[in-house]
């Protein structure tokens, strides 16, 4: 596998579920920028569990999104510019908030004079499940499912059609 690039990455790890893996891949990647001579800016937004803090406690930061200071603190880190990755673990607790946070997110334009607002947009890398992928676009089914729809859909007119014959 190629090297990863962290500088300007975010890494948002999330799943609706909990006792997923969520941790653990966090976990990989901040070891990974760790053992690459990085120092990634590491988020854990489960204030009850607090896994991954646990298992930085020197670096991780604990969020607590209901917090406005720590939702300013989240957002503030991904926008701005930085040559090391950013990893944000998010707690099924928290999903809904963290993307809703993330949507409603604006940065103003950085010429001065100027009040144009613009999207929140750091360069992102989502890794999510497929059952996330279903809950936040209800309306487009994936790849995936499309295609074992489909092969259902085979198998039961084979069927049909073997029935038939015999």
């Amino acid at each position: 596998m190629g090297e990863i690039s962290g500088a300007k990455l975010a890494f948002i790890v999330a799943s609706l579920h909990g006792r997923s893996g969520k941790t653990l891949l966090a976990r990989a990647l901040v070891d990974y920028f760790v053992l690459s001579g990085g120092r990634p800016h590491v988020f854990d937004t489960d204030a009850v569990e607090r896994g991954l803090h646990m298992l930085f406690p020197r670096d991780a930061r604990v969020v607590d999104l209901t917090v406005v200071r720590d939702q300013m603190l989240l957002f503030d880190t991904l926008a701005k510019r930085s040559s090391q990755a950013r990893v944000v673990a998010v707690t099924h607790r928290s999903l809904t908030k963290f993307f809703e946070l993330m949507r409603e997110t604006l940065i103003l334009s950085p010429k001065p004079g100027h009040a144009v607002l613009r999207p929140f947009r750091p360069p992102f890398v989502a890794l999510t499940d497929p059952e996330f992928r279903r809950a936040t676009n209800p309306g487009r089914a994936s790849l995936g499912s499309k295609l074992a729809a489909r092969a259902n859909t085979r198998q039961s007119h084979r069927r049909r059609q073997f029935s038939a014959c015999g």
